[in-house]
C-alpha cells in the first residue's frame, strides 16, 4: 500500500510553495499562550505549514515520504536563511527518533491508511510526544463527497484513480485518540485547492488533543 510513487509524480510537478492553511493558523491560535516550541508536522508536503510555524518562532521537523516535496522546501529554506526549520525524508509509520515534540501537527496527512496501519501511526504519535504535548490532526470526513467513490477495501476505506483513501467519522477519529485527552472534536467544511488548481468544497473533521501520560 505504498503510495510513494505516486506522490513524487505529483510533487515532481510543483515548484512553489501554496499557502498556510486555515488549520495551521487555527492552532497557532490555541499554541500562542502556551509553552510549546518543538513541532514535527508530519507529511508537510512542501512545507507550507512549517514555513507558517517557523515565522512564528517555533522549532520545526518537516517529515515527508517525498523526496520532491522536501526537495521544495529545502530550496526555500536555504533561500531565505531559515534556521529552524528541519526537514527529513521518511515514513512515519518506521520513522526512528530520538527527538520527542512538544506539538505533532498533521493536517490532511494521516486519512490514506486502512484500519491497521491508522492504528500504528497514532501510536507512532504518541510515543512522539513529550508528556502533555500536543496533537493537532484534520482528516477528510464520511460527509466529503468523495466518500464512497471507488473500490471499497475496507470500511470508509477506498482506493480511487491510484489512491488510497480513508474518510472519518468523529466516532473513528475518537477510537483512534483513545490514549489521548480529546480538547476539542468537529466537523468542518472548506474551499480546497487540488494539483490541478481547482476548487472544491470538502468535509472534514478535526480534534485537538492532549498526550495522557
Amino acid at each position: 500500500m505504498n503510495q510513494q510513487h505516486l506522490w513524487e509524480n505529483k510533487w515532481s510537478k510543483v515548484w512553489h510553495l501554496l499557502p498556510a492553511t486555515l488549520f495551521a493558523k487555527k492552532v497557532r491560535t490555541y499554541l500562542q499562550d502556551l509553552h510549546v516550541r518543538a513541532i514535527l508536522d508530519v507529511w508537510a508536503w512542501d512545507g507550507k505549514d512549517s514555513k507558517y510555524f517557523a515565522k512564528k518562532w517555533y522549532s520545526v521537523t518537516s517529515l515527508d515520504i517525498s523526496a520532491s516535496a522536501i526537495q521544495i522546501l529545502q530550496q526555500y529554506i536555504q533561500q531565505k536563511n531559515i534556521p529552524n526549520i528541519t526537514p527529513r525524508v521518511g515514513d512515519l509509520c518506521t520513522y526512528d527518533s530520538r527527538e520527542k515534540f512538544d506539538v505533532i501537527y498533521a493536517h490532511l496527512s494521516l486519512h490514506y491508511f486502512d484500519h491497521q496501519t491508522t492504528q500504528t501511526i497514532f501510536r507512532q504519535l504518541h510515543n512522539l510526544l513529550n508528556p502533555f504535548g500536543y496533537l493537532f490532526v484534520k482528516c477528510k470526513s464520511i460527509d466529503d463527497s468523495l466518500a464512497g467513490q471507488g473500490t471499497e477495501i475496507e470500511k470508509d476505506f477506498y482506493f480511487r484513480d491510484g489512491k488510497y483513501q480513508h474518510f472519518f467519522s468523529k466516532d473513528y477519529l475518537e477510537t483512534c485518540l483513545q490514549d489521548f485527552e480529546i480538547l476539542r472534536l468537529k466537523k468542518s467544511t472548506s474551499k480546497h485547492q487540488y494539483f490541478d488548481q481547482s476548487i472544491h468544497y470538502s468535509h472534514f473533521v478535526e480534534a485537538f488533543a492532549r498526550k495522557k501520560v
